[in-house]
């Protein structure tokens, strides 16, 4: 067997975080009798405002370039939401 580790992509992580925080959000909010729309969008915003809240919290970890584009990431994951809930 070989020692070597397995390389991940941490760009990846953070859309798929995105794109399951916004999809998850909007399922749940369909289930529960909201409107396909209104549940597509809600998860967008969703998956902004956590994008936001990350790129804040990583500004004083990380220089503000990697930290934006973590945050943009996660919103980007969660342009998904609408054209899946929508489709």
């Amino acid at each position: 067997m070989s020692e070597a580790k397995f390389k991940s992509d941490p760009n990846g992580l953070h859309f798929a975080a995105g794109a399951l925080i916004g999809g998850v959000t909007g399922l749940l909010l369909t289930n529960f009798g909201y409107g396909e729309w209104n549940s597509a969008v809600t998860g967008l915003i969703a998956t902004c405002v956590v994008g936001a809240m990350k790129a804040f919290r990583d500004a004083s970890h990380y220089p503000q370039s990697t930290a934006l584009k973590n945050g943009a990431l996660i919103a980007a994951g969660g342009l998904i939401t609408p054209l899946m809930l929508l489709i």
